[in-house]
């Protein structure tokens, strides 16, 4: 299977002008990248005059970027403002309204994957989440809705969840993960050693069935503290093994499991977003191989 490389964070609202889907379109398609990741992170179901936020595109708007992205793997990000960890009824009403807009337009899409985060590592946070993720599941099923939900590790440690917690409940649920190796890196995930990415890998072979999908995985550099992530950052910086996590995806052949989007926060907008991402594949493409995480060699241009 051809590997699958892009950007992730490209905000999709109802103010999104079709120009700026075709320009980042023909950016993707210019530097050899095949996937993009739409963001509704600051969407919003209802917009009043004391609300911060933007309403959701329209399923027409959806339907535009299909064709604009056409050839080019979409998946969809739910708002940041979503928790499903929690018991209150009244976030979890709101929580599923806003799965089923994400699930529409991701049918308009004809969406991958829909990434979001599950909120704070409560109490009793995983029963929570697990049985909202069936219910969604089986809104899903009983719509026939195609984007399938992937519930991202999470960066911080007093949110939920880890990459093995994570995993552990998509596999009982029937989901996808989305698998931040950035987040996974900042919480003091084992992804800086070849045993520790094989583990792994083994882990969501044992309980992820793709089903005939790819797997989003977000790329970035991180800031981390004592509590986790604190912020992204480009590829060169944040310590995050990318090139070596890579060589060992390579060497498995994992690639075709999955998309590999890059969520760097870089200078100079979508274009800048662009040339990160393309960074990635020029690495994949390079045929170099990044021997362990300590391994300081420069390699074309890049440096571990």
């Amino acid at each position: 299977m051809s590997v699958m490389v892009g950007f992730a964070g490209f905000p999709f609202t109802r103010f999104t002008e079709r120009e700026a889907l075709e320009e980042a379109a023909n950016g993707l398609r210019e530097r050899g990248l095949s996937a993009v990741e739409l963001s509704f992170s600051r969407c919003r179901l209802y917009v009043n005059p004391k609300s911060q936020g933007l309403m959701y595109p329209s399923l027409a708007q959806a339907e535009e970027a299909k064709m604009a992205f056409e050839g080019i793997m979409i998946g969809v990000h739910a708002p940041y403002t979503l928790v499903i960890s929690s018991p209150s009824s009244k976030r979890r009403r709101l929580a599923k309204a806003h799965f089923t807009m994400n699930f529409k337009l991701g049918e308009a899409l004809l969406a991958n994957h829909l990434t979001f985060h599950c909120g704070p590592a409560g109490e009793n946070a995983e029963e929570h989440v697990k049985e909202f993720l069936r219910e969604i599941m089986k809104v899903r099923e009983e719509h026939g809705y195609v984007t399938m939900p992937a519930p991202e590790v999470a960066g911080k440690k007093g949110s939920f969840a880890s990459f093995e917690t994570t995993v552990r409940i998509a596999g009982e649920v029937g989901c996808l993960i989305c698998w931040d190796i950035a987040h996974d890196y900042a919480r003091g995930g084992l992804i800086t050693t070849r045993d520790g990415i094989l583990r792994r890998l083994e882990l969501l072979d044992d309980h992820i069935q793709l089903k005939g999908y790819r797997m989003p995985v977000h790329i970035s550099g991180v800031v981390a503290t004592r509590r986790g992530e604190k912020k992204h950052v480009p590829l060169a910086r944040g310590g995050v093994p990318w090139m070596f996590f890579l060589s060992v995806l390579r060497e498995q052949n994992y690639l075709g499991k999955v998309i590999l989007l890059c969520e760097a926060k870089v200078s100079g907008g979508v274009r800048g977003r662009l040339d990160e991402a393309a960074s990635i594949l020029k690495f994949l493409q390079s045929d170099k191989k990044v021997e362990s995480y300590r391994d300081k060699t420069k390699i074309d241009g890049f440096f571990m």
